[in-house]
């Protein structure tokens, strides 16, 4: 324990995960970010994209005990939610693109998630580039489909758009913030835009 904070290795979020029965790590990262934001509670509906393998949505049925309507989003399918408490009324699992403008989506929604991330390159600017445009995607699901005062987390890997970015979040929403969450890795670039809708 360092300054009174807990220090912890890079396996342990994975052997936690394992120990929960959670579909990835990620699963903590949300759970940091609902801990500082206050993001998720129950009757919400919330978008959940880029959500394949579904750990970002097990966090959320998890805290709301089913008492939500999801919507998750992949290129990839998503495996039904069998061992979480839900009504499988409440859940939507599309196989989709999120830019796909003829996509049909049961809103508005008090909060959209986006947790994607492209295919890296290994090239971090060019990396950096390819996530900022999913973020901008992202702004623009949630400038569609949020209620008013709704809330937006979206995923970036950080690079020479990060000012850009922060403008045009000042620009659309009326309030955010930037967080990287403990349960990241270390070396990762990542961190997350937490904004709320005018």
């Amino acid at each position: 324990m360092a300054n009174g904070k807990q220090i912890y290795t890079e396996d342990f979020y994975q052997e936690q995960a394992r120990k929960l029965g959670l579909r990835a790590r990620s699963y903590f990262k949300l759970e940091e970010l609902d801990r500082k934001f206050r993001i998720v509670k129950r009757g919400q509906r919330i978008l959940d994209l880029g959500a394949a393998p579904g750990s970002w949505s097990q966090f959320v049925l998890r805290k709301t005990l089913g008492d939500v309507h999801l919507t998750a989003i992949d290129l990839q399918e998503i495996e039904p939610f069998h061992r979480e408490k839900v009504d499988p009324a409440r859940v939507v699992l599309l196989k989709a693109d999120v830019s796909d403008a003829s996509l049909s989506l049961e809103g508005p929604f008090d909060v959209v998630l986006s947790d994607m991330a492209p295919r890296t390159m290994g090239v971090p600017s060019g990396d950096s580039a390819l996530s900022a445009e999913l973020v901008r995607l992202s702004m623009a699901v949630a400038l569609k489909r949020l209620k008013a005062g709704g809330t937006l987390v979206a995923k970036y890997l950080q690079g020479a758009e990060l000012p850009e970015l922060q403008g045009e979040f000042r620009r659309d929403f009326a309030s955010f913030k930037i967080f990287k969450p403990e349960s990241s890795r270390r070396q990762s670039t990542e961190v997350f835009f937490t904004a709320w809708k005018r």
